[in-house]
């Protein structure tokens, strides 16, 4: 029937993902309300955080791509939301941070976001002391996701460009 629900299935995005992922971000981003409260990223990025500075998670509706979460490793680069928090040089490195993440608007209510964030936790979690991450503060449904796996609100920051975010963050001693 017309109202089967998709199958959801999440896998780790290949190389060969990143123009879907980058469609997906491109109508996630045109149907929001507000589009400043999302940052659409490019494909040099995207590529970068399914070879070596992360990790990208893509999930598929009767294997059409659907949402994808990035997730970054920074190091000690300077986007690390660490640096906020005055981590030093070695809590820097165990950071991994809940980076990016949307799903097509045709997909969205399936609970496809919420999957997708507790398998990123999943996967972190027992490598990283550190999950970060940064919502906008009248993004509820993000912060929400955010707080069901266990984050907390660490403090209001300015990020470059003067946009204010919650920093949320779930860890060792936070």
């Amino acid at each position: 029937g017309v109202n089967r629900m998709p199958e959801i299935t999440l896998r780790m995005a290949a190389l060969s993902d990143v123009p879907a992922i980058l469609s997906i971000m491109t109508a996630a981003h045109g149907a929001m309300a507000d589009p400043s409260a999302y940052i659409t990223d490019d494909a040099p990025y995207v590529a970068a955080h399914i070879q070596e500075a992360g990790f990208t998670l893509l999930a598929e509706a009767d294997g059409t791509p659907a949402g994808f979460f990035l997730v970054c490793v920074p190091g000690l680069a300077e986007n690390n939301l660490g640096h906020y928090l005055a981590f030093s040089k070695e809590q820097l490195l165990e950071v991994a941070m809940m980076d990016s993440a949307a799903v097509l608007p045709e997909f969205q209510g399936l609970g496809i976001m919420g999957r997708m964030f507790r398998r990123a936790v999943e996967l972190t979690e027992p490598i990283y002391p550190y999950l970060l991450g940064t919502v906008a503060p009248d993004n509820v449904p993000s912060r929400r996701n955010f707080e069901k796996c266990g984050f907390s609100v660490l403090q209001t920051i300015k990020k470059p460009g003067g946009l204010t975010r919650l920093l949320m963050g779930k860890g060792r001693g936070l």
